[in-house]
């Protein structure tokens, strides 16, 4: 059997190395900077998004080469550090877009389950004999998108409920073990927190000078 006939052996791991390597830079304050420097502005996010496309689409055989593919893993590299450091970019109205924003949610799934639905839209498509331009990227991306959001409400979400309920367990114990003072330092935080949540106030200082001015009302029974 000849190497091109192993298809698990062309996939490349390298934009997972590039994923941790951008995780680690970018949590460093002093190459947080360095590469702000290069990729703050707000077009930046648009142009690599262009650049990547351009590169994905160049002419060719079959299949997408080595050093191409390394420059479009390159790129797609770029364009996510963009977007995190400067979060009002270029393409910061699409990506708010409901269907997008679903995308990201359910994107692990269809990291997971894309190639499993790329083999049966080609059957599909085999068996109907339908066929036209993006055909096959367009019933996987469907199909993919159908059996991820599955996946997502009646496997991932029920595991995701049960992690929620150990964080709420773990800072209810966390609140028990606090001393008095500082528990109820910290309710009080929690309080101007919620209250800030529901527009009830603009910041925390209005919350303090609204306490004061209850305290200073007449029949108050507060010491000063």
């Amino acid at each position: 059997m000849r190497y091109e006939d192993l298809e698990i052996l062309q996939i490349t791991f390298t934009p997972i190395f590039l994923g941790v390597l951008l995780a680690h830079l970018l949590h460093s304050q002093k190459t947080f900077d360095i590469i702000s420097r290069f990729l703050y502005p707000k077009w930046i996010a648009l142009a690599l998004l262009i650049a990547t496309f351009l590169v994905c689409n160049l002419p060719g055989g079959i299949g997408i080469p080595g050093g191409q593919r390394l420059i479009i893993h390159l790129l797609m590299s770029l364009l996510l550090a963009s977007c995190v450091i400067q979060e009002q970019h270029s393409l910061t109205k699409f990506f708010t877009y409901s269907p997008i924003r679903r995308i990201g949610v359910i994107s692990y799934g269809m990291y997971l389950l894309h190639m499993l639905t790329r083999d049966v839209s080609e059957r599909i498509l085999n068996l109907t004999n339908l066929h036209f331009s993006c055909d096959l990227f367009l019933l996987c991306f469907a199909t993919t998108a159908i059996v991820s959001e599955i996946s997502f409400r009646y496997y991932e979400q029920p595991f995701l409920n049960l992690k929620k309920g150990f964080a709420v367990e773990k800072s209810i114990s966390t609140m028990e073990s606090i001393p008095t003072d500082q528990s109820i330092s910290t309710n009080k935080s929690i309080t101007t927190v919620t209250a800030m949540e529901n527009g009830k106030l603009k910041n925390p200082k209005s919350y303090k000078n609204q306490r004061q001015r209850k305290s200073q009302r007449p029949g108050s029974s507060k010491v000063k």
